[in-house]
């Protein structure tokens, strides 16, 4: 190794095996092996043996493998190593080649190979092929030529350029030349600043470690807002980077407004459809979700929902559950778009959880319950009531004791309750609303709001059998409980 092999593809280098040790847990080769080494036989090593992969690697590790797995994605070794195998091997293996010029060529590269694979797009890196050798030693040798004719150029000019005038002229613009330089390398090297700590950060976020992640990030966007315009894509992809952050950290109002920034910018100056645009208005979407900005997030999910089935894109595959999540509390029966959607999102996701899912778990239960509550909430109560009482035979059957199991009775009583079924409903919304008073304490606090729907029911029962003495007990304990969100 000498001088001439360090640019910025030897930062990369480096990168890859930082990218190496956050999958793995280890570095590509054994620290205590190298180090029993002597420093030829260390450095032959680096130059000449290839490192296992990131997947083969972690097979390899024993119980380290398995408080790798347990730390970055809270899995057991194999299915890590799944994981790993694909994209983040060759991701991480082209970082690490051998031949500098077979890396990525900047920071740059390598984040949108990251985002690629998060967004389920194909990526650069694979598997070398005969015709992509073959094309490299062409372009690799067809540089050296272009080098040789320019350094042959430069001498004749030299020879030719003898006299004192001419050395002058060329004097002077040798000292221009040289400040550009200066001026174009400093650029060069804060622009590689800023893309490594923007990959390190989405590295660090997208294995669990938003905490470390953040101040890379924030850095990250910082200093791109001094080097870049505020339409650059680097740049708004770093913005994009550190609100995915925050709403992983649980910190939704900055997500939401570094979203709402981006979007106005990407809307502006690539179109209210482009690609890149949706992603943005959809992941704003998600947050206005999580923050209880319900109608807001229904008509931003609605919007990408809508335009993503005209052009599909893989990486808007979230979209419609989130959607469906979104209407199954904050959709408005008086709304003609919210009752289409619903029921348009329960027809076409129902048979995929039904497929995905394994029948009579948990998970398929609550998406089931998800469909029956998105129904219930634009009053289509024939095609709720079905989907409701699967969801709450399953739940009693294997979460008998949880409040997921009597959230699930009182939805059911307020179904059918809608349908004048007085004599079934009441006792689902009595033993629903109890069980739910009863376990109050293991309800997450942002679901605290359906004891208050279960009092609801309740009153609309009393209402409808002319008991308001009754009806009036349940509005005062009603008064508890926070309204559903809107």
């Amino acid at each position: 190794m000498s001088g001439l092999d360090i640019d910025t593809r030897s930062d990369i280098y480096s990168l890859g095996v930082l990218l190496y040790e956050l999958l793995t847990g280890t570095t590509p080769f054994a620290t205590e092996d190298l180090l029993s080494k002597g420093f030829a036989e260390m450095m032959r090593i680096i130059r000449e043996v290839e490192p296992h992969k990131p997947s083969t690697r972690l097979s390899s590790l024993g119980e380290t493998a398995s408080r790798t797995a347990q730390l970055r994605r809270a899995t057991d070794p194999a299915r890590l190593s799944s994981q790993l195998r694909g994209d983040l091997d060759w991701i991480v293996m082209k970082c690490l080649e051998k031949d500098r010029t077979r890396r990525y060529e900047s920071a740059s590269g390598l984040a949108l190979d990251i985002r690629r694979h998060i967004s389920d797009e194909p990526v650069s890196a694979g598997p070398p092929s005969a015709s992509y050798k073959i094309h490299k030693f062409i372009r690799r040798n067809r540089a050296k030529v272009v080098a040789g004719t320019v350094v042959a150029a430069t001498l004749v000019l030299g020879v030719v350029g003898t006299t004192a005038g001419l050395l002058w002229a060329l004097n002077e613009r040798a000292r221009a030349n040289d400040a550009a330089q200066l001026e174009h390398a400093a650029r060069l090297a804060a622009q590689q600043n800023f893309d490594s700590l923007h990959v390190v950060g989405g590295m660090l976020g997208h294995v669990g470690r938003s905490e470390e992640a953040e101040p890379f990030l924030r850095e990250a966007v910082e200093m791109g807002s001094r080097l870049l315009p505020e339409t650059s894509p680097n740049l708004l992809d770093a913005r994009d980077t550190l609100a995915v952050n925050h709403w992983r950290m649980g910190k939704i109002d900055l997500a939401i407004s570094s979203y709402e920034s981006v979007l106005a910018i990407r809307s502006r100056e690539l179109g209210p459809n482009h690609p890149d645009t949706l992603a943005t208005q959809a992941n704003l979407g998600v947050n206005y979700k999580d923050a209880g900005r319900l109608p807001e997030a229904i008509r931003t999910l609605s919007y990408v929902d809508t335009r993503n089935r005209i052009t599909p894109l893989p990486r808007l595959d979230f979209v419609g559950p989130a959607l469906l999540e979104a209407l199954s509390v904050g959709a408005d029966p008086s709304v003609p778009e919210h009752r289409e959607k619903a029921s348009l999102l329960v027809e076409e996701l129902l048979p995929a959880i039904r497929a995905e899912l394994p029948a009579g778990s948990p998970e398929l239960a609550s998406g089931l319950a998800q469909c029956a509550s998105t129904l219930a909430r634009v009053h289509a109560w024939t095609k709720a009531e079905p989907i409701a009482r699967e969801a709450l035979r399953i739940r009693a059957s294997v979460a008998p004791l949880e409040w997921t199991t009597a959230n699930s009775r009182s939805l059911l009583g307020g179904i059918l309750l809608a349908q004048d079924n007085l004599t079934e409903a009441e006792p689902l919304l009595l033993t629903g609303y109890q069980g739910l008073k009863r376990l109050e304490s293991s309800i997450p606090p942002p679901a605290r709001f359906r004891i208050g729907e279960a009092l609801d029911r309740l009153i609309a029962l009393a209402t409808q059998k002319g008991t308001p003495e009754d009806a009036a007990a349940w509005r005062t304990e009603r008064a508890n409980y926070p309204a559903s969100p809107r």
